[in-house]
């Protein structure tokens, strides 16, 4: 059961997902079975995978609509985006 405790040490869980399509659902395991990983683990890198991808447009976005910027202050805000998120802008 989620409670609480789970949520504060971020153990782990199980956890059922709901209105998941069916061809949906079959290519997620092939795809966590084709990357050596359990469904759970997969998980865990497809969130990740997002998280950068999510960091690092929106960093893109910032430095492309700002033409004032100086080149010391890209360069803070990309290594300060790395560190983060742990992606290659």
């Amino acid at each position: 059961m989620f409670n609480k405790f789970n949520i504060l040490n971020m153990g782990k869980v199980n956890a059922a997902i709901r209105d998941v399509e069916k061809e949906k659902w079959i290519k997620f395991k092939s795809e966590a079975a084709m990357h050596g990983m359990k469904m759970g683990e997969f998980f865990g890198f497809l969130i990740d995978e997002h998280r950068a991808h999510e960091i690092s447009d929106n960093v893109k976005e910032i430095l492309d609509a700002a033409g004032h910027i100086s080149k010391k202050t890209i360069a803070q805000i990309e290594k300060a985006a790395r560190e983060f998120g742990g992606n290659k802008i």
